[in-house]
Parts: C-alpha cells; sequence; structure tokens
C-alpha cells in the first residue's frame, strides 16, 4: 500500500505526462460491454480482431442490450453454450468472457444501465466502492475504471 505522500507525488507526475493523441471513448453501449468483459488480460489483436469480427458480421443484428439478452437467452450458460455465443459474437471461442458478460448485464439491468446515455450517466457519478465493488463476479478495480474512462470520466478516484 503506498501512502498519501506517495500517492500525491505519483498523481502529479502523471498529470504532467502530456494527453495521447488517441481517443479511447467509446460511445456504442453493446461495444462498451464487449470492450467490458474483452479488453483486461488480452492480447491488443484479440481484443482488436474480436471486435472486427463483430462490426463485419453482426453488428446490424446486435446492436442493444435487449438484443443481447435475447441472443444469450438463447443458449446455455455453460461452456457449450457460452462458446457458441463468442463463436457468433467475436469469432473465437473465449467462452469465459461470455460468462462474464451474462454477469456483467445482470448487474447493468437492475440498476437500469441498459443504453448508452445511461451508462455514461452512471460512468459520471458512480463510486467504485459504493456501486462496482463486488457487484459482478469477475470485475474489479480496473475494470470499472477502464469503463468509465471509455465514457470520459476524467476525475481520478483512488482506490482504498
Amino acid at each position: 500500500m503506498i501512502t498519501e505522500q506517495e500517492y500525491t507525488a505519483l498523481l502529479e507526475k502523471c498529470r504532467a505526462v502530456p494527453s495521447t493523441k488517441s481517443n479511447y471513448l467509446e460511445s456504442d453501449f453493446v461495444r462498451n460491454v464487449f470492450l467490458t468483459v474483452l479488453d483486461f488480460q488480452m492480447h491488443f489483436n484479440a481484443v482488436e480482431n474480436a471486435m472486427a469480427y463483430y462490426h463485419a458480421n453482426c453488428e446490424q443484428e446486435i446492436r442493444t442490450f435487449e438484443d443481447l439478452r435475447v441472443l444469450l437467452s438463447h443458449y446455455t450458460d455453460d461452456k457449450e453454450g457460452n462458446s457458441a455465443v463468442a463463436q457468433y459474437l467475436w469469432g473465437n471461442c473465449h467462452w469465459t468472457r461470455v460468462a462474464l458478460m451474462r454477469r456483467f448485464l445482470i448487474y447493468l439491468g437492475s440498476i437500469g444501465v441498459t443504453t448508452q446515455e445511461r451508462l455514461v450517466e452512471w460512468a459520471q457519478t458512480s463510486d467504485f466502492k459504493r456501486d462496482f465493488e463486488g457487484k459482478v463476479k469477475g470485475m474489479g478495480y480496473a475494470i470499472y475504471q477502464w469503463l468509465v474512462m471509455r465514457q470520459g470520466r476524467r476525475r481520478a478516484q483512488r482506490h482504498r
């Protein structure tokens, strides 16, 4: 654990780093859900390939929370069913990411976050400890931070 002084010094150094020219903001709800479950501890190319596959093959059919919910209802929540969903959506066999997505969507639905607009509102006002910690098995602080950052939230939060 770092001290408050060390954290403050680190934060000041980070703020001095010039902004990147790349844009990490995401304005599509389904793409945000996918990036949340895919874009951690996976190689960049694997994530990019999965997102490109979705775009080329099923983006026109799967556009909303409800579309995802209906799709998932047609498959069992086990290795075989989740593998079939991963193959359909991303062209891969990352079945554990589909299982994680199921849990994430249940959480989002339980708090009324079913559109991009509601996701942005939630991201702007949410607090990790109050609103996310322990809510979705397999998702922690880093995933939460990356999710809210993609919604344009700039204020850094300290994880305590």
